[in-house]
This record gives C-alpha cells, sequence and structure tokens, in this order.
C-alpha cells in the first residue's frame, strides 16, 4: 500500500510541476533542474473492498489481512519527500493531459503559468474515482498543491487528500537522473 502511494504521490507532484501541452492548457512556469518535492497524505474512510472478497479469508487470513493493513496505511500517510530531475525534454513533453485512461473524463476548471487545476471522473463496473488537482507555481522557484480524491468500490469509500509543496533546488541534477526517494 505505501509503495502504490508513493507513486501517487510521485505523479502527483510531476503533475504538478511538468507543464502541459494540451489543448486548453498553458503551461506552468516552472525552472528546469533539481527540485525537492514533499507530498503529505491524510487518509480516511473504509478500504475500497468488495465485501464478498473478505468473506471468503478464513478467520486467520483475515485477521493477518486486517494486521497488514494497518501497517500499511500507517505507512502510507507518511510524508513523503523525493528530489526530481526536470529536464528540458520532460518540460516539453508535459504531463499529456490529453492521454487519460478511456474510463475517465479529465476537465480542466482553471489553468495559467502560474496555477492548474483540474477534476478527473473514473468509472469501472467495479470502481468510481473522483478527484480535484489544484497546483500553484511562485516565479518557477515553487510549486505547492492539493489532491482530493475519493474511490468507491462495495459501498465503502476512501478519501485520500494530499497537500505538496515543490522547491526548485538548482539548474544541475547532480547525480539524481529521474525521481529520488529521501529517507
Amino acid at each position: 500500500m505505501s509503495n502504490k502511494l508513493a507513486i501517487v504521490a510521485a505523479g502527483m507532484a510531476a503533475f504538478a510541476i511538468v507543464a502541459s501541452h494540451a489543448a486548453g492548457i498553458v503551461p506552468l512556469n516552472v525552472r528546469p533542474g533539481l527540485w525537492r518535492v514533499t507530498t503529505v497524505p491524510h487518509m480516511s474512510g473504509a478500504l475500497p473492498m468488495d465485501q464478498s472478497t473478505l468473506d471468503r479469508l478464513t478467520p486467520q487470513q483475515r485477521a493477518k489481512f486486517a494486521a497488514a493493513m494497518k501497517t500499511g496505511m500507517a505507512n502510507a500517510v507518511r510524508p513523503r519527500t523525493f528530489k526530481e530531475c526536470l529536464t528540458r525534454e520532460k518540460l516539453s513533453k508535459g504531463f499529456q493531459l490529453d492521454k487519460q485512461e478511456t474510463d475517465c473524463k479529465r476537465t480542466i476548471v482553471a489553468s495559467s503559468a502560474s496555477m492548474l487545476e483540474v477534476h478527473e471522473e473514473c468509472s469501472t463496473a467495479k470502481q468510481t474515482r473522483t478527484g480535484d488537482f489544484k497546483f500553484q507555481t511562485s516565479g518557477g522557484e515553487a510549486a505547492t498543491g492539493t489532491v482530493d480524491m475519493h474511490i468507491s468500490q462495495g459501498g465503502k469509500t476512501m478519501n485520500i487528500d494530499s497537500t505538496m509543496q515543490a522547491q526548485w533546488l538548482g539548474a544541475d541534477c547532480g547525480k539524481v537522473k529521474d525521481i529520488e526517494f529521501e529517507r
């Protein structure tokens, strides 16, 4: 669970600080180079899982699953800090908001050189997911953002609310080639 959330957090931050070239999007004003990004997730609600899946577990399996979920959730809500090298090439490719999952509808709510706000709704036969993403840049060397997601399945909903802060560290990425998580 914590690895999945770390990937979501990295994607959220990349989403925030990588300029997009999709129709209707004004590229965010960010400088290429090394960035330090910190995400702070908050989770609430129930694990979106069908009750029938849980019902198939033996009492021992269910206890083991519950313990693993408790540990996973505790790890998932820890703040994550990583460094990301935003090259000119990465910035030129952008977040590619025009490429989305076929079961999702993405709406650009607002877009400028200093702010991007996106709403997304995804639905499959088993699960629905909605998300609101808001990001702001300041002088090309700092960015902040929020993500508000709701994932529902089997009558249960999990809420994930995250904040993000990013700071440009310099034009030289040093040894960081892409994303490097800090401990």
